[in-house]
């Protein structure tokens, strides 16, 4: 059984799973590279749902994961080392960006305006990364996001 895997809904598309941690007695516990999407945009039974098995991504166990605002790309962060994952072409892509490495982020969401993809963090501090420029910034944020799952909603115009 595979836990603590990180997930992302894509509207219209589905819900994707990459790596988690597994546990068996040959090798003990263990995160894995696996990239699964539960099928949203087809009809499905619920005693049959459409699962598709995805090319393999880097190894994350509860680490971050968001969609761009365009749905196009996955980013996962694994080990301080950023990963985008392309919907279309099913391939991965490591980011060069070295600033990554120090962090340790627990959760991510994507501004839909934007497309810039938030970090909370327990120091009170919340982090930014644009991927079309693969640069970090950082802004304060309130104590409440300390140990925050996020959510984002794009609002109604």
């Amino acid at each position: 059984m595979t836990t603590s895997p990180c997930s992302v809904f894509v509207e219209g598309q589905g819900l994707y799973t990459f790596g988690g941690s597994v546990r068996d007695d040959q090798f003990g516990s263990h995160y894995v590279t696996y990239v699964y999407m539960l099928d949203l945009s087809v009809s499905w039974n619920i005693s049959n749902p459409v699962f598709k098995q995805l090319e393999n991504g880097p190894k994350v166990s509860e680490g971050p994961c968001a969609a761009t605002n365009d749905g196009e790309n996955i980013f996962v962060l694994s080990n301080g080392q950023g990963h985008v994952y392309n919907v279309e072409s099913n391939s991965w892509t490591v980011l060069d960006n070295n600033n990554l490495a120090s962090y340790r982020w627990r959760s991510a969401v994507t501004d839909p305006e934007t497309g810039i993809i938030y970090f909370p963090d327990t120091t009170n501090v919340t982090y930014s990364l644009d991927l079309g420029t693969n640069t970090v910034n950082t802004t304060g944020s309130p104590e409440v996001l300390r140990e925050a799952l996020v959510v984002w909603s794009a609002y109604l115009k």
